[in-house]
């Protein structure tokens, strides 16, 4: 069975989070800035606490940087859209999924 029919087959495939899709708009035109795109995000406050999450890690805050980003619009800015952007789609598709392994206990 080819990979078309079984997409066919398929009755309900979740759509898009609305969210991803205002995040790609306000990405994608080159004018908007980290602010515009801040208040897409804190629509979220999942979203919102992983990007400050990210933010604050070792990887992005450094080992010489003492200050905690506390607000999403400096935390964008830290990180950049396109991180938003993997973040944001990470956030939902978790959403996507049930939790069904007790043993891990994740979501």
């Amino acid at each position: 069975m080819g990979i078309l029919t079984r997409l066919r087959d398929i009755a309900n495939l979740p759509t898009l989070p609305e969210i991803i899709a205002k995040l790609r708009v306000a990405i994608s035109d080159g004018e908007r800035g980290a602010s515009e795109v801040a208040n897409i995000v804190m629509q979220d406050p999942a979203l919102s606490s992983m990007v400050l999450r990210v933010a604050n890690s070792a990887l992005y805050a450094g080992a010489s940087s003492v200050r905690r980003i506390q607000d999403i619009r400096t935390a964008i800015m830290r990180i950049g859209f396109s991180e938003v952007m993997k973040i944001s789609a990470v956030v939902c598709a978790i959403r996507q999924f049930p939790n069904t392994n007790s043993l891990i206990g994740y979501r």
